[in-house]
């Protein structure tokens, strides 16, 4: 995350560690989400919590739109089905 990037909203999640947010970058102007993805193990049982982010161009009100969208579902999804 830059000094500049902001976090415009947080749609929160009824699972421990699974609100998204979404951050604006004005360096790049981008939207992204932001949210954690619960990796489990081929091999055992050990699982790891890994964050990721999907960018959208702010210029583009469709992608806004859709990452609003993906952002609530995104946020009532189990950690361990998000990819």
């Amino acid at each position: 995350m830059m000094v500049s990037d902001e976090v415009v909203a947080v749609f929160p999640s009824k699972f421990k560690d699974g609100d998204v947010r979404v951050v604006y970058c004005p360096h790049n102007r981008t939207y992204e989400l932001r949210y954690a993805v619960l990796l489990g193990s081929q091999v055992g049982s050990r699982r790891r919590l890994v964050w990721s982010a999907v960018a959208f161009d702010a210029c583009d009100y469709v992608q806004v739109a859709h990452m609003l969208i993906d952002a609530r579902a995104l946020a009532d999804m189990l950690l361990l089905e998000r990819c």
